[in-house]
């Protein structure tokens, strides 16, 4: 299944994205001003700049965090909405 998401927040690979699907926002969670937020650790490779203009389609996976290197900071979501995910290039 494919979500749309818009970028709200990011840092060193860590994001947060908002839902954008109708059918999908009680998968999210209220945050920092935000509705139908969840966290989520970037892809290795992923340029936020690519993210950050436009909505785009992403499908959830179990969360575990890929093995690249990524910068120390934080962004410190307090949250309970965590997700893995991969972005979609083609979705039905």
């Amino acid at each position: 299944n494919c979500i749309q998401v818009s970028y709200v927040a990011g840092i060193c690979g860590e994001a947060v994205l908002q839902i954008v699907s109708p059918e999908y926002k009680s998968l999210g969670e209220s945050w920092n001003g935000n509705e139908s937020v969840f966290f989520t650790v970037l892809p290795c490779g992923t340029e936020p700049g690519d993210l950050e203009n436009a909505p785009f389609f992403v499908q959830l996976e179990s969360f575990e965090v890929e093995d690249c290197i990524r910068c120390k900071a934080t962004i410190g979501y307090t949250g309970e909405k965590r997700y893995k995910i991969r972005i979609a290039e083609k979705c039905k």
